[in-house]
């Protein structure tokens, strides 16, 4: 169980870390490390998004973490701490390493496997079956968990 919900932080701290688009740091000239503390900074500062900061929040709080702590360029964006413990009690961290290094395979190697797959499929099942169609009733469904993309139901239709 211990090794899951290290997986499930590392994911959710990859993705935080690996968000699409750009960003710079504030006050690039600042030392950032090392300090006596850490620099801290709001999400959307460090080109990332408060509302996936917070649902990665919020999923800590239902999964049984005991802390969480998000850092990009340098600098604090998300720090929780769920009851009992509290910023001054030490983590024992097992196997960090390997969450982390098998996450950064799947995002460097597996993520765009699997996609390139699933576009081949839909694309020959709509070529093989020209009947199908999207199916206007139903919108495509998008899965709602923040580091897993993909999709949650595609309906379609053969006419």
């Amino acid at each position: 169980m211990r090794f899951f919900v290290s997986a499930i932080l590392s994911l959710y701290a990859l993705h935080a870390v690996f968000q699409f688009g750009s960003a710079r740091a504030q006050n690039q000239n600042d030392t950032v490390w090392p300090t006596k503390g850490w620099l801290t900074s709001a999400p959307e500062d460090q080109g990332m998004d408060s509302s996936e900061t917070a649902s990665l929040v919020a999923f800590g709080a239902n999964h049984s973490f005991d802390s969480l702590l998000v850092v990009r360029h340098g600098r604090i964006v998300a720090e929780a701490y769920y009851a009992p413990y509290r910023a001054d009690i030490p983590h024992e961290i097992h196997s960090c390493t390997k969450a982390v290094i098998s996450t950064l395979v799947h995002f460097c190697l597996g993520a765009p496997l699997a996609r390139a797959e699933a576009e081949i499929a839909i694309r020959l099942l709509f070529e093989r079956f020209r009947s199908l169609r999207l199916d206007p009733q139903h919108p495509i469904e998008h899965k709602q968990v923040p580091v897993f993309n993909g999709l949650k139901a595609l309906w379609v239709r053969a006419t």
